[in-house]
């Protein structure tokens, strides 16, 4: 004869709310994938790169390649601003999921040994957030000098009927832009470096609940 077994609401509860955490907690198990190829994508960086490659072209030749080479700046820059924009939209995706998944495992936040883990990702979150901000502004204030040089150039050409020479303040301005292109390289380098470090914050931190 089968035995009967008596039935323990909270031990159901118990092992419904295992089974709940346990999906939260795989979920969480993406983010760092997430992170870590955010964070080794050279895309923005090659782009923001060829855009100074075009600079330094236009430093070398005439007014007529001036002005073709300070368009193909113009063109990468703006190629790199869109490319840092959706990175910083999956970046913040993925701390979103995070946190979200956190409120859902007990051990995901803090739990045990997590704490400094947590604090530490919390840092090197808000570290690639500035950054990418950083880099955005920079790349922005380049593009309006370009754009400025350019327009500089039209003008000039427009008086001489000549396309042969590169107007003085043209110059001093993709001057400006390279300077400022420098600086976003600069904080692009920063940002991609914060989002490594916050991916093993947040493998370890996923590690630390699995063993609490």
């Amino acid at each position: 004869m089968a035995r009967a077994c008596a039935y323990n609401p909270r031990k159901r509860e118990r092992e419904r709310s295992l089974g709940e955490e346990e999906r939260w907690m795989k979920l969480a198990r993406t983010v760092p994938a997430i992170l870590m190829r955010i964070g080794t994508s050279r895309k923005a960086i090659k782009s923001t790169m060829k855009g100074m490659k075009a600079m330094k072209a236009a430093k070398r030749g005439d007014g007529g390649v001036f002005s073709d080479q300070m368009r193909h700046a113009s063109e990468h820059l703006d190629g790199a601003h869109g490319r840092i924009a959706r990175l910083i939209a999956t970046h913040a995706e993925a701390g979103h999921l995070f946190v979200h998944c956190a409120a859902h495992i007990g051990g995901l936040k803090g739990g045990g040994g997590g704490a400094p883990a947590w604090q530490a990702w919390e840092g090197h979150r808000a570290d690639a957030v500035l950054h990418a901000r950083d880099a955005r502004w920079w790349l922005c204030r380049a593009g309006g000098a370009v754009e400025a040089a350019l327009d500089v150039f039209r003008v000039v050409e427009g008086r001489s009927g000549s396309g042969s020479h590169r107007p003085r303040e043209a110059k001093r301005l993709r001057r400006r832009a390279r300077d400022d292109v420098s600086k976003a390289l600069h904080a692009l380098t920063d940002m991609r470096h914060a989002i490594v470090l916050e991916f093993f914050d947040a493998w370890m931190i996923a590690e630390l609940a699995i063993i609490d």
